[in-house]
């Protein structure tokens, strides 16, 4: 019975296997050290209960330095997870310096994310709305960042 700080993950392979080779599945002490391998993964997200309750974490460079996608039916908790990443990392990023210096710009066509980083909360961030009846600043694109289908649709006159 080893503990889980025995095991060291790596990442690859020396040899590859073949059609037919058995296959060896790994026990939750070695589960719980591949899932929280890796040194610059430094925000937790969560647990995983299939996994010896792993602390299942991630490296924000990697998670925000390329593209991703959080897909799943209506309701089922996209946007609270997305907001929650952001909330980690910003948790993340201040306990490592006192005043970080993290940029997210949410396009937000629901309106959903301003309660969640809106004034009063502790992600205090600008909310600008392009259309808005309430407080919250318009925003405003200078016409030297439009690009041609702007101008073009800008300059076309409507029938009303």
């Amino acid at each position: 019975s080893r503990n889980s700080e025995d095991y060291k993950f790596s990442r690859g392979t020396d040899a590859f296997p073949s059609v037919g080779d058995s296959v060896i599945l790994p026990t939750d002490s070695q589960l719980k050290a591949i899932i929280e391998s890796g040194d610059r993964r430094h925000v937790e997200i969560g647990e995983s209960p299939l996994a010896n309750n792993a602390k299942i974490a991630v490296d924000p460079d990697r998670l925000f330095g390329r593209h991703i996608a959080v897909l799943g039916n209506t309701g089922s908790g996209k946007s609270c997870s997305v907001a929650g990443l952001i909330q980690w990392s910003i948790d993340a990023a201040k306990r490592h310096n006192s005043s970080p210096n993290s940029r997210f710009v949410i396009l937000d066509p629901n309106g959903e994310y301003s309660r969640a980083f809106g004034a009063g909360t502790n992600y205090n961030g600008t909310v600008l709305r392009v259309e808005t009846e309430d407080q919250a600043a318009k925003l405003k694109v200078p016409s030297w960042l439009w690009n041609s289908s702007e101008w073009a649709a800008f300059t076309q006159a409507s029938p009303r």
